[in-house]
């Protein structure tokens, strides 16, 4: 059975416990890029400024090492949670956000890159 931290508050009583919505974004320019770990110090669009997990739209098995893949050549990644209006994300600064359902997708594209250079304010997302 699924460790509760892997399951959203949200999640029906009784639903399906095998699966989490809760995914890494992976990909060219994201913080989980390759086999190697990323130090802060690569993080210059800041940390308050930088995904760590989300929830997305397709849960997957949680012993699957499955993500959503993302980043700078990636369409923006599929969100979905049980929560009207959006979905919750950890950043990498270790604050979490709620992410409005219609978030710009370019904004949604430069929170999964850690370098890409784009100015994002709180309010556009």
């Amino acid at each position: 059975q699924m460790p509760g931290v892997y399951r959203c508050p949200s999640d029906p009583p009784g639903g399906d416990r095998s699966t989490t919505r809760y995914q890494v974004p992976t990909g060219p320019g994201t913080l989980f890029e390759g086999d190697e770990g990323t130090p802060l110090r690569a993080i210059t669009d800041g940390t308050s400024n930088t995904l760590l997990v989300v929830e997305a739209a397709n849960p997957v098995p949680w012993t699957k090492p499955e993500d959503v893949l993302a980043g700078l050549d990636q369409p923006p990644p599929a969100l979905g949670s049980l929560h009207p209006g959006g979905a919750n994300a950890l950043i990498a600064d270790g604050s979490v956000r709620f992410l409005k359902k219609s978030v710009n997708p370019e904004v949604l594209r430069a929170l999964t890159t850690k370098g890409g250079g784009e100015v994002v304010s709180a309010d556009s997302f």
